[in-house]
């Protein structure tokens, strides 16, 4: 059994608002306003909004992000652990996906957008504008 005490226990998901505009050629974190689940409190919301891991382990997240529109726009998603970049991806489309995984010892990490053109997250339900999922998959040693 585990307890809450392991990083395996840790986990966080997240939705982003409908409809949100991105300005273009500008990196903007990706604020989560929608917290489904935050089994250690770990989201800060707003602007700046980040997930500090509560404890040592390893750490996988993933984003996904489906936008409205038309045309195909350049735009990228990168993955920031305390303030540094660990994962970047580029997409020509409506929809991406970044993930990522490994050791943090009460770090944060942030997700954050760029777009080559004004970028607007999906207003069609039920798909989701942009989620995030951070889960506890081993102890660091």
């Amino acid at each position: 059994m585990i307890d809450g005490n392991s990083p395996l226990a840790v986990q966080a998901k997240a939705t982003a608002m409908l409809g949100l505009a991105i300005p273009a050629n500008q990196w903007v974190v990706l604020d989560f306003v929608q917290r489904e689940i935050d089994t250690h409190q770990a989201i800060s919301p707003g602007p700046i909004w980040r997930w500090v891991a509560p404890m040592r382990g390893v750490y996988h997240l993933m984003t996904t992000v489906r936008l409205d529109g038309p045309g195909s726009p350049t735009w990228r998603l990168r993955v920031l652990k305390s303030g540094q970049v660990v994962a970047e991806a580029s997409f020509a489309g409506a929809s991406g996906q970044i993930a990522w995984l490994g050791v943090m010892n009460q770090e944060d990490l942030q997700v954050q957008i760029w777009g080559s053109v004004t970028l607007v997250l999906s207003i069609q339900q039920p798909v989701l504008p942009a989620t995030i999922a951070i889960a506890g998959v081993g102890v660091a040693l």
